[in-house]
């Protein structure tokens, strides 16, 4: 897939908020249109390993779970614990994922971390890659993009300031248009707010109609309320 976005002088796509929705619209348009047509949960496993050529594991990528989850541009070895948390490492092709398995606990956690990775491949594939120089991972000089637990509060345009920051702002962007495309979202979103006798289209920010709203929005697309929350403010469904 090409993307016509202007690079800054680093190789990363300049992006706007605006550009999530049509990108992730075309990307469904092709790889799977059938979450387009209503409500429903994206096939993570089918569009990674079917739709785009990314190989998905499970491990242990850290003793703490600061890592989330990693992607690789390259073919190397990732550093990666056994179930004793024992130092160890997995020979891995260009495109793998590997998502910490105790996120198998969190089941939106889990989608979201994936649906990140997938969107790393999508949008810094060129970025990061060895094989695209002078496009390659700065901070650590290997060719893969470790999802720090400890990054989550600096992923977004106010607080980022690098590139690893905003190319982890972009990926968030993207993972959400994915997992909740605005075609479908934007109609359920109303349906809810509506039946819930609004008058005027919104919700009341905290309040417990509210809350019950995003957690019924969340079970349809297996993410998080908070992951709805925030695409009902991007929308302007809040008073």
């Amino acid at each position: 897939m090409i993307l016509n976005y202007v690079c800054k002088p680093s190789g990363l796509y300049i992006m706007s908020k605006a550009d999530f929705d049509p990108l992730a619209m075309q990307i469904l348009k092709e790889k799977q249109p059938r979450v387009l047509e209503r409500a429903m949960p994206l096939d993570l496993d089918d569009l990674a390993e079917n739709a785009f050529p990314l190989t998905c594991y499970d491990a242990i990528l850290s003793k703490d779970g600061s890592i989330l989850g990693l992607i690789t541009f390259a073919d190397q070895k990732l550093p990666i614990y056994t179930d004793d948390l024992d130092e160890c490492s997995l020979p891995a092709t260009e495109g793998t994922i590997i998502i910490d398995k105790r996120l198998r606990k969190i089941p939106t956690r889990y989608r979201f971390t994936k649906a990140h990775e997938i969107s790393h491949w999508i949008l810094h594939r060129r970025f990061y890659s060895p094989y695209n120089m002078p496009f390659k991972f700065r901070n650590t000089g290997n060719s893969y993009i470790a999802n720090r637990q400890e990054a989550v509060g600096r992923k977004n345009p106010v607080e980022a300031k690098t590139d690893f920051e905003w190319s982890e702002w972009q990926s968030d962007c993207l993972s959400a248009a994915l997992l909740m495309p605005a075609c479908t979202f934007i109609p359920t979103a109303q349906h809810f707010i509506t039946a819930s006798g609004s008058e005027n289209g919104k919700l009341t920010y905290g309040s417990k109609v509210s809350r019950g709203i995003m957690s019924e929005i969340a079970k349809i697309y297996e993410v998080s309320p908070r992951s709805v929350e925030i695409r009902l403010s991007s929308y302007g469904f809040f008073n």
